[in-house]
């Protein structure tokens, strides 16, 4: 637990050098590193005071009640992986802590039609161009639905989104707000319901 506590010590002086401005929030980018985050709340409180630090985080990729409540608890912020493959088995309604989304276009998978020949499993291959028969039959930019998705989530305190390019980005600032009927998302979701979309388990090929 010593060397743990001196490693994030480290790692928050460390930061403060590079980035030269004052810490808002720190993750810890291990979910298994939550455990040392629950058991030593008095310590990351001293860490907040000596650093000025807002508050702690954790990058997790589901949640379980158990992890809710001790959440809530102790008042750790949350960032998780949502999108249209997963949004109704995420539980953000019962968080009571600021929460960050990541992997909202799924690893490019939710926004790019050319990405299936880089798919693992057949399953995600056949699900993904079932996805883009639905966007194409309904006229709908797969960028703009995504991203209105989300920002349209009422819980979501911040998006972290990923680009390659300043041309992606330019095009992502330039989205447009729409509104989108809520059954589409639905949709969305029941084409990947019964498939594996977490990218830490496409492994092999099936």
């Amino acid at each position: 637990i010593q060397n743990k506590k001196k490693f994030v010590e480290f790692c928050i002086k460390k930061s403060l050098k590079n980035i030269n401005s004052p810490i808002s929030k720190f993750f810890f980018h291990d979910p298994e590193d939550f455990k040392f985050i629950t058991k030593n709340s008095s310590y990351l409180n001293y860490l907040k005071k000596k650093f000025k630090i807002k508050n702690f985080g954790i990058s997790l990729y589901e949640l379980s009640e158990n992890r809710i409540a001790l959440i809530n608890k102790y008042n750790i912020d949350v960032q998780l992986p949502v999108n249209l493959t997963n949004f109704k088995k995420i539980k953000l309604n019962k968080l009571k802590v600021e929460i960050f989304v990541r992997s909202i276009f799924l690893q490019g998978l939710l926004v790019n039609k050319k990405i299936q020949k880089k798919l693992i499993t057949n399953e995600l291959n056949l699900a993904h161009k079932e996805y883009f028969k639905f966007l194409k039959l309904n006229r709908f930019d797969p960028l703009n639905l995504n991203l209105n998705f989300i920002l349209g989530l009422k819980k979501i305190h911040k998006v972290i989104i990923g680009f390659n390019s300043m041309k992606e980005l330019n095009k992502i600032l330039k989205i447009k707000k729409k509104v989108y009927k809520k059954r589409y998302f639905s949709d969305v979701y029941n084409i990947f319901k019964n498939i594996n979309t977490d990218p830490r388990l496409w492994n092999e090929k099936k």
